[in-house]
């Protein structure tokens, strides 16, 4: 198993509480702790230059092997952004699905599920049927937990983006 950890600095937001702030490169707060990232994404990044950055990781999970890609972060720290984008500039989980979605069709047989759950406060939500309210985790039997959610089959692009929007007007 192998962890890798980016960090993407967000621009400064006009008119936020901390729209004058400077990077912080060094906290006297806790002057002898160290980080260490694999990738620091600076300011003006582009999300498809990110994605370019980890697209062997999808070919990865397309060809069996485990992957999990996470945004953590504090409210308004631009996880969403990075993860959903814009239409100018689609994020981490568009591009996914596209590139998803053109390796399928090099393999007939092949079928796409796609979930989106939340995780907020400590409990799980199924964003395609909310009125399941909190998902209990269940032990399986490898030892593991999981929870029972939607999933549902995509054919397209469209379908993806279909159940992206409805996901996102379920979010908190």
């Amino acid at each position: 198993m192998s962890i890798e950890v980016h960090v993407r600095l967000r621009p400064h937001v006009p008119n936020g509480v901390w729209s004058s702030a400077e990077t912080v490169l060094y906290s006297t707060h806790n002057p002898n702790t160290r980080y260490v990232y694999n990738k620091v994404h600076h300011i003006g990044t582009s999300n498809q230059s990110i994605f370019q950055g980890m697209e062997a990781l999808v070919h990865a999970g397309f060809d069996g092997k485990n992957v999990t890609v996470m945004a953590y972060g504090q409210t308004g720290s631009g996880k969403t952004y990075s993860m959903n984008g814009c239409e100018a500039d689609p994020g981490i989980v568009p591009r996914t699905a596209k590139l998803l979605l053109d390796l399928r069709a090099k393999f007939p047989g092949t079928q796409i599920v796609i979930y989106f759950t939340e995780i907020y406060n400590e409990s799980v939500k199924d964003l395609l049927e909310p009125q399941r309210g909190e998902l209990g985790l269940h032990d399986a039997p490898d030892g593991g937990v999981y929870f029972d959610k939607k999933s549902v089959p995509i054919e397209t692009i469209d379908d993806f983006v279909r159940l992206q929007n409805l996901a996102e007007r379920n979010r908190k």
